[in-house]
């Protein structure tokens, strides 16, 4: 658990609430590559009575069986852990704009840049991630969403990318903005490296700003996670001001470079890597777990489903219809 020095600190020495409930809400999800016959559970979300923001211990559990030139892939099981933790401080309800968090309304339009999505089928076959919580810390069955008032900006760091990532990036990106009714905008390229304490205000690197998206391509020497059966990790980050619906403004995606080589050498097993990333991005875009094995966002897979369902897309449009933020 990070400690209160390490975060960023009101002249009168606290911590701003919305600072730690931004650490606190940033969080990996994890896919994983197994054997069929080999499935995990689902380890579902922890709430702290001592915490104000949940903090989550997920394992997503990607089956995807691809053999290539005779061999298998498949793993082990592992764990995820929260991007940063934070002992919560005193509260402190004016933080600094463009210090502490970036000046408030950047690229915001007075409404939604997309028409809102909707789904072809409607289905209940999905959850939210994360969900509002009222003024007593009782959860709400409201979700945490993104601000569709303004672009969702991302940058990808492209130091160890395999052939053909670059493009499953983006078009992973193009279908989430159809299925959600929320823009995402490539940002460039950047050599920024993904890390569990990042934070979702860098001034220095992207200005007065929210920090964007983060995907990144690595190898078992820079993510140990990716040494055994772990595929990519993703996960938003969201902040929360008193008195104001909690928004999430950034994220970060990282993908295993070997695995999606070997996914994406052959043509019959590209429809894995584009599910991976689609399931990594339904996490940072809001979207849990669900029981129903026609969906995505199914912790496990056997390769049956490679594209949206209808609890999918029911989610994906639902989470698109925020209310707009002006105040971030």
């Amino acid at each position: 658990m990070e400690s209160p020095d390490d975060l960023p600190r009101s002249p009168s020495g606290r911590v701003p609430k919305w600072v730690v409930d931004e650490r606190l809400r940033g969080r990996v999800e994890e896919t994983q590559f197994r054997p069929p016959t080999r499935l995990a559970p689902v380890r579902t979300r922890r709430r702290s009575a001592t915490l104000p923001a949940v903090v989550a211990l997920l394992v997503v559990a990607v089956v995807v069986w691809v053999a290539v030139q005779g061999l298998a892939l498949g793993g082990g099981g592992g764990t995820t852990a929260p991007l940063a933790g934070a002992s919560p401080g005193p509260r402190q309800s004016t933080p600094t704009a463009g210090r502490d968090y970036p000046t408030p309304g950047y690229e915001e339009e007075a409404t939604r840049l997309l028409p809102p999505a909707t789904a072809p089928k409607a289905s209940k076959a999905w959850r939210p991630l994360d969900v509002q919580v009222d003024a007593a810390g009782t959860p709400t069955t409201t979700p945490i969403m993104w601000d569709p008032c303004r672009p969702i900006r991302y940058v990808v760091r492209p130091d160890g990318a395999p052939p053909g990532g670059a493009e499953l990036v983006a078009e992973g990106f193009r279908a989430m903005e159809k299925a959600t009714g929320l823009k995402f905008v490539p940002d460039g390229t950047i050599d920024e490296a993904p890390s569990r304490r990042r934070s979702s205000f860098q001034p220095e690197r992207y200005g007065d700003r929210w920090a964007p998206v983060l995907v990144a391509w690595q190898d078992a020497d820079e993510n140990p996670d990716f040494a055994a059966d772990v595929a990519g990790q993703a996960g938003p980050a969201s902040v929360s001001f008193e008195g104001r619906p909690e928004v999430y403004v950034s994220g970060s995606v990282v993908l295993d470079a070997k695995k999606f080589t070997t996914l994406l050498a052959d043509p019959k097993a590209r429809p894995f890597a584009r599910l991976i990333l689609m399931h990594e991005l339904g996490h940072l875009v809001g979207l849990d777990h669900v029981n129903d094995k026609a969906q995505i966002m199914f912790p496990s897979a056997t390769g049956e489903i490679t594209a949206l369902g209808d609890g999918d897309r029911t989610g994906l449009a639902a989470l698109g219809r925020g209310p707009c933020a002006p105040w971030l």
